[in-house]
């Protein structure tokens, strides 16, 4: 499952005739539409369902009064004003060895647009057949139908990489291991992030004054720093980065504490002689990178030299399987009597003896075909299969090259295991013993 949001647009004219046109554009193709389905609609019609949408669209200040005079309310003009881009569309597309019903796709568009909070809003669902993987367009009107009032999705990606992760595995199988990978990040940041909150908040309870505070947070690596705008003036201040340069607002970090809070602590410290934040992240990330490549480099030559240790234990496999293939399938006699010929045919100084012993090799041949054709089969399994160990050996070398790393910081505790020499020397000895 692979859902991707479109780039919001102004006129649901233009989405009417992209979605329901051939690929130009250029007329009605009832072969490229699969089916349609409208939500919260008055009509089956696709075309009038689109008229319904932008019809409500351009009365939305008319239905946000109607609405207040209903709740006896008045009108509120407080907030920026919305903009234009009321045409909201996303996809949903399945693995091309996937066959969706019908029900199936109207279901997912269904749930989709109840995690995305727009349950409420109007939509046209356009299937479409012309590609090999089956897909759902959701075309949704921002605007309320109701309220008047326009809907931003927040995080909308996120939500629906998350929701997808869900319809995969729900369905039994995982077709995306990037989502995996992605989301499991997400959850370690989220993880890491609760954790600094908590340090955040020690740090914050324990001290009394702004300077208590800063030097609080130094001693356990959190550099207080600002973003200055143009004029160079503090333009958030208060901004904290951690160890591996990720930045953070102190005042959304620790519970029930704002801005002005934070200000009245600080009356102490000259808050504008903070440092940049971003240029205490860029440094600390910077030297985070710098150990990421040394790492990374050592988990290449790891893996490489892990790997050619491996395929050669495969070879070795290979050929004893190889052999008892030939054994089963009758051919020890057959590569005794081709090795003959083949020697004969070396040794030959004549044209007429060379075609002679050639006719009798395709004749011997002949006679061994269908335990050729057995035994080639065999094999080409052996081969896919060792082809897939390959690539599993090369997805786990991160995880066995950490295990390394740990089996050798036990055996040697007291020695410093940066550089690339001893990296080198570990993974000669890790070969060695393999």
């Amino acid at each position: 499952m692979v859902p991707r949001v479109a780039k919001r647009a102004y006129s649901f004219q233009v989405s009417k005739n992209y979605y329901l046109s051939n690929k130009d554009h250029q007329a009605e193709d009832p072969y490229r539409v699969e089916f349609v389905k409208t939500y919260n609609l008055p009509t089956d019609d696709p075309h009038k369902a689109f008229d319904y949408m932008a019809y409500t669209a351009m009365n939305a200040d008319e239905l946000k009064a109607y609405s207040a005079y209903i709740k006896d309310k008045e009108l509120s003009k407080a907030g920026r004003k919305s903009s234009d881009l009321v045409v909201y569309a996303y996809s949903l597309a399945w693995d091309p060895s996937e066959t969706p019903t019908k029900e199936e796709m109207i279901k997912a568009g269904e749930d989709t647009m109840g995690r995305l909070n727009l349950s409420e809003h109007e939509c046209v669902m356009v299937a479409h057949n012309d590609t090999k993987h089956p897909h759902i367009h959701c075309i949704v009107n921002l605007v309320n139908p109701e309220t008047g009032y326009k809907k931003n999705p927040h995080n909308d990606k996120l939500t629906l990489s998350d929701w997808a992760l869900e319809y995969e595995k729900q369905r039994g199988e995982i077709y995306c291991e990037k989502r995996v990978e992605e989301v499991s990040k997400r959850q370690r940041n989220n993880v890491k992030k609760d954790v600094i909150k908590e340090r955040l908040m020690e740090h914050y309870l324990s001290t009394q004054t702004g300077a208590e505070l800063k030097q609080s947070l130094e001693n356990d690596g959190f550099i207080l720093g600002n973003s200055r705008n143009k004029r160079g003036g503090v333009s958030r201040p208060f901004l904290i980065t951690d160890n591996e340069g990720d930045i953070y607002n102190l005042a959304r970090m620790i519970p029930d504490v704002k801005t002005k809070q934070l200000r009245e602590r600080f009356s102490d410290v000259d808050i504008s002689q903070f440092p940049s934040a971003q240029d205490i992240a860029n440094e600390r990330k910077g030297r985070a990178v710098e150990k990421d490549k040394d790492k990374a480099t050592a988990q290449y030559q790891f893996g490489r030299k892990a790997q050619q240790a491996y395929q050669e234990e495969l070879d070795i496999k290979r050929d004893f399987q190889e052999q008892s293939l030939r054994k089963k399938h009758g051919l020890v006699l057959y590569d005794k009597k081709k090795n003959s010929l083949t020697a004969r045919f070396n040794e030959a100084t004549n044209v007429q003896s060379k075609d002679a012993i050639r006719k009798e090799l395709v004749e011997w041949e002949g006679r061994f075909g269908s335990n050729l054709d057995a035994f080639t089969k065999d094999r080409d399994d052996i081969l896919r299969e060792q082809s897939t160990l390959i690539k599993e050996f090369k997805a786990s070398v991160p995880q066995l090259y950490e295990q390394h790393q740990r089996l050798v910081d036990r055996a040697v505790p007291n020695t410093h295991h940066s550089t690339n020499d001893n990296i080198r020397q570990r993974d000669d000895d890790y070969t060695q013993d393999r």
